[in-house]
């Protein structure tokens, strides 16, 4: 009877043990994963980001007259993408 009870103990932490190590090896592969998926996104980006954008002119249209907070906000923000 002792030894049932030791046998089916040893069996439960054997299934808790294995339990564990397959939490713990999702969790890898999880990682690994998402790693993996965001180096593929940065080089993507990168390589995107390395085309000649824009290649036409922009404008920027403010809904209200010259003079006013928007125009006003708007007008150094045009300049310096108009350097670039």
């Amino acid at each position: 009877m002792q030894s049932n009870k030791r046998n089916n103990k040893t069996y439960v932490e054997l299934l808790r043990q294995d339990r564990k190590l397959s939490m713990q090896r999702n969790n890898m592969l999880l990682r690994l994963s998402v790693g993996i998926l965001s180096a593929l996104a940065i080089a993507a980006a990168s390589a995107a980001a390395a085309q000649d954008y824009p290649n036409r002119v922009i404008r920027i249209i403010s809904p209200v007259p010259a003079g006013g907070l928007s125009d006003i906000a708007m007008r150094p923000m045009a300049l310096e993408l108009q350097r670039r």
